[in-house]
């Protein structure tokens, strides 16, 4: 398929997609590739992702950049941060959290940045190259769906243990593992 015709058609599910969540009155803002963006990337705001997160989580939703012509996949990225500024007595016991926990998840995975500061869930979903229209629509909303309903799961036992009031063990308790 002409990498075009594959471009717009990305462009016109995310665009349903941020017309679909505004409609629900989740703010979302799609923000087109430019200068320094290979993709467009849709921004998503949950307000009630994590406890005692008074900011909420901040999705980012978007294709992967094509590759050559002859690629068969696309990748579809999921990226929640869940916190922007992890600091404190207790980033050890979130690293051993997120370890185990990882080898528990049905998909996707938690990390922190490069930099130490941000604590993201991301789950990126190989899909056909050819897929477009109502199709493709269906898996974005499957990957999306997958994503938030993966971090808003765990993403508050990860919160307590960086605010010291859980570790790990307590997690795995928790959790029943």
């Amino acid at each position: 398929m002409e990498k075009e015709k594959i471009l717009q058609a990305r462009h016109g599910v995310m665009l349903q997609v941020e017309e679909e969540l505004q409609g629900d009155l989740i703010p979302a803002l799609l923000l087109e590739a430019g200068e320094n963006k290979d993709t467009e990337v849709l921004r998503v705001i949950f307000d009630e992702m994590g406890f005692d997160n008074e900011d909420g989580a901040t999705g980012e939703f978007f294709f992967a950049p094509p590759g050559s012509e002859e690629d068969a996949v696309a990748h579809f990225v999921s990226s929640i941060t869940v916190a922007d500024d992890i600091s404190g007595d207790h980033i050890g016991e979130l690293y051993a959290a997120m370890a185990g926990l990882n080898c528990y998840l049905p998909c996707g995975t938690f990390g922190v940045t490069r930099g130490g500061s941000i604590l993201l869930y991301k789950l990126v979903t190989p899909m056909p190259m050819e897929l477009t229209g109502e199709a493709l629509k269906d898996q974005v909303d499957i990957c999306m769906g997958n994503a938030v309903a993966v971090c808003d799961q765990y993403a508050d036992l990860l919160l307590r243990v960086l605010a010291g009031d859980m570790d790990r063990e307590g997690m795995f308790e928790a959790l029943g593992i």
